[in-house]
């Protein structure tokens, strides 16, 4: 017998596949409405073992996906700055989100998730009031009502309070929301007053929401026009 030997090769061939690129870095962020801090930021990255170099496209300020706020990317770092007015209506322990989906050159996508916390907002009491009477008229007085709201939208409760009562030449009340001047035709102030005279009676309203404590204010202003007295 011999010890001769043979060898022979084996071939193997290896078809290459398109590795998914590999997105890394901060893609969530958090902030409050009304709060001093108005952004949130972060930087991503992507990565692609096939060796290609994938690169994040810069975005222009953008609205996010339920328009909260404005994203921006540039040179992998995304800002977000949130819209006040947009997040007004949120109250107190609401918690909404806002997103977008950064793109990169190898059509992958990255979404940022900002989480927003609602806070209370301040009561506004809204437009100042007017109204008129005249001496000696059978009229005597003159009404309106307070229209306070808050932009939270929800079912606040507001307490009214008059600074002064007594002006100079009538008083002012309230019921509620509702206010009630009343002229004082006896006041020698108004007792005073002669045809083509005019004058005011002016009163600051405090309005307190009791969900937040609070409060703002709102003037009513009454012009009093005189009248010639009998002799």
């Amino acid at each position: 017998s011999s010890s001769s030997t043979d060898t022979m090769t084996v071939t193997i061939t290896i078809t290459g596949a398109d590795d998914a690129s590999v997105w890394a870095g901060t893609s969530t962020g958090s902030l409050t409405e009304d709060a001093s801090t108005t952004t949130a930021s972060g930087a991503l990255t992507i990565s692609d073992v096939d060796d290609d170099t994938p690169t994040i496209t810069d975005v222009s300020s953008t609205a996010g996906a339920n328009g909260y706020g404005n994203f921006v990317m540039a040179s992998g770092t995304w800002t977000y700055t949130i819209d006040s007015s947009a997040t007004d209506a949120l109250d107190a322990g609401d918690s909404v989100t806002d997103t977008y989906a950064f793109a990169a050159s190898d059509t992958t996508t990255q979404t940022v998730t900002i989480t927003i916390a609602g806070a209370d907002d301040n009561v506004d009491a809204g437009s100042d009031g007017t109204g008129a009477v005249t001496e000696d008229a059978s009229t005597t007085t003159a009404t309106g009502s307070v229209s306070a709201s808050d932009v939270d939208g929800d079912d606040s409760t507001f307490t009214y309070a008059i600074g002064t009562a007594a002006g100079t030449y009538g008083d002012l009340a309230m019921s509620g929301a509702a206010w009630t001047y009343t002229l004082d035709n006896s006041e020698s102030a108004t007792d005073a007053l002669d045809a083509g005279d005019s004058v005011t009676d002016a009163f600051t309203i405090t309005v307190t929401e009791t969900s937040s404590s609070s409060t703002d204010t709102m003037t009513v202003t009454i012009t009093i026009t005189g009248a010639d007295d009998s002799v």
